[in-house]
């Protein structure tokens, strides 16, 4: 019986994972808010940048935890 990633990776489209990378810069919502770009998509990986601004820090300077669920 195959395992949940193994039938992830069967039907991974490398198309589509380019298409989500090419919009990067026709995000809308939170991820436009938050300025997330897709760096890389494939089978089990997802490489993603996410720069840290004042906005998204508490008043003690820390990351606010909703962003980094966010984020993930």
């Amino acid at each position: 019986m195959a395992t949940h990633a193994e039938k992830m990776k069967e039907s991974f489209n490398q198309d589509v994972a380019n298409s989500f990378i090419a919009g990067n810069d026709k995000q809308t919502g939170l991820s436009e808010y938050l300025g997330i770009k897709l760096l890389e998509f494939s089978p089990g990986k997802v490489i993603a940048e996410l720069p840290v601004d004042k906005k998204l820090l508490t008043p003690f300077g820390n990351m606010h935890g909703g962003v980094l669920s966010a984020f993930t």
